[in-house]
């Protein structure tokens, strides 16, 4: 998120010394350039609120807008205990949550989850951190959904506990097929530990086993699994080529690039399989820090 940020201060940067000269991009200006820019998701979150005042009170729904629409998603609740207090508890979960649905520069993220998420009923969600992305998926097909929310259950960047918190609250509104959770770190043939420490009951797994001993075939994969995906991607060719979903993958530039790689070798081997980019919420998806890209696949003759 930080990363996307960034690079859209460096392109206003550029913007302001093109049209002002060179020293104009004081701080200031870009606050307010960036405040400027803020004012069409400060106008959805007046819109999302606006919806919500009519409607019957409900503790930690939060609105997505898209087209028109408001999806809801609930966000965990409290869990009474101290160590909620210590690392900022729900309300820490319910803030990301807000900042995902409505964040100026994660826009294109989520529409562009959205738009590829309403052709499936089966989603696995890889990565899930607290499960923004697979309550979203609950919200758009109800009763018809079908999701496996795969998380390694580190508490780098997220609140572990709060995904099954998700699930179950998100489920007795929406009343998935199926809501399945794996605590798994999804990695390569030769599934090498991550650098961050794991549960002890977290299992290190490859994408096809997966799903083999999940008994789950999705047609639309969420990864974010911070650079994991590149391993991951490479070496799954034959169960991609069989299933052939639809991919959004998160690009981790940033740690990709202190080792030597460039995810344009991954998409260079997804394209033997028929894959192509087909959407991103950044068109410089191979050199920005951290970006998103959509991956679609014909079969190839």
């Amino acid at each position: 998120m930080k990363d996307t940020e960034t690079n859209d201060d460096n392109t206003m940067k550029q913007l302001l010394r093109a049209v002002f000269g060179k020293n104009a991009w004081s701080q200031q200006m870009i606050d307010l350039a960036r405040f400027t820019r803020s004012i069409p998701s400060l106008y959805r979150q007046y819109q999302c609120s606006q919806h919500q005042s009519k409607m019957d009170w409900e503790p930690n729904r939060i609105f997505i807008e898209y087209k028109g629409s408001f999806l809801p998603i609930y966000s965990p609740e409290d869990l009474g205990t101290t160590e909620d207090l210590d690392k900022g508890g729900y309300l820490r979960t319910y803030n990301i949550f807000c900042h995902q649905a409505t964040a100026w520069y994660m826009r294109k993220e989520v529409i562009n989850f959205i738009r590829y998420a309403l052709p499936a009923k089966r989603f696995a969600d890889v990565g899930a951190a607290e499960g923004f992305y697979s309550a979203l998926f609950a919200s758009l097909h109800g009763s018809e959904a079908e999701i496996l929310s795969v998380d390694c259950g580190s508490e780098a960047g997220c609140d572990p506990r709060h995904l099954a918190i998700t699930q179950r609250l998100n489920s007795k509104h929406f009343n998935p097929k199926r809501w399945d959770l794996s605590k798994s770190f999804v990695t390569g043939a030769d599934r090498q530990h991550p650098t961050f420490s794991l549960p002890a009951d977290c299992k290190i797994t490859t994408l096809p086993d997966l799903f083999q001993s999940s008994d789950f075939t999705p047609d639309l994969i969420k990864f974010d699994i911070e650079s994991s995906e590149y391993e991951v991607l490479l070496q799954s060719h034959e169960w991609l080529k069989a299933h052939r979903p639809t991919l959004i993958v998160e690009i981790h530039n940033e740690f990709l690039k202190p080792k030597g790689l460039n995810f344009k070798a991954v998409l260079s081997s997804l394209g033997e399989l028929g894959y192509r980019v087909v959407a991103f919420d950044n068109k410089d998806y191979l050199n920005a820090g951290n970006c998103h890209v959509v991956m679609e696949s014909t079969p190839t003759s």
